[in-house]
């Protein structure tokens, strides 16, 4: 859990060192900041320099919230919404755009995290089921 939010942190970071390299001192980014207080859109489609898509922010089918990532090929990598059972989950795939490992939060608002090969077949899980630690590995019950 640390290094996630460590990565959170670095990444914010990342972004605020870009905005005052890009953007000039703090004081021009303020100003910027001001002018527009809220956006309120559908969709936002993150691209490229040629146009290529990267990234995705919207709502599925379902109304849901979903942020996906695509690689080169524009298969989506990683996904992050919130589940028809309003939990939150973290999908990401391979490159032949198989689901191999799943993060999420349960209806039961317990965690699961699954380890899928590229057969399909869940290979580990590690979950917390009614208060007690739940491990899989190859099927069978740790």
């Amino acid at each position: 859990m640390k290094s996630i939010v460590a990565a959170v942190l670095a990444g914010v970071a990342g972004c605020l060192v870009t905005l005052v390299m890009v953007h000039g001192n703090g004081d021009a980014w303020a100003a910027r900041a001001e002018q527009v207080k809220e956006i309120r859109t559908e969709r936002v489609v993150l691209v490229d320099a040629k146009g290529g898509l990267k990234a995705v922010l919207g709502t599925g089918n379902d109304g849901r919230p979903v942020f996906a990532m695509v690689d080169g090929k524009g298969n989506v990598r990683i996904s992050i919404a919130i589940s028809s059972n309003d939990s939150p989950a973290i999908g990401m795939t391979d490159s032949k755009n198989r689901a191999v490992i799943g993060l999420a939060v349960t209806n039961n608002d317990d965690a699961a995290l699954t380890l899928t090969d590229n057969q399909g077949k869940v290979q580990a899980a590690l979950g917390i089921q009614k208060g007690s630690g739940k491990l899989k590995l190859n099927g069978k019950d740790m």
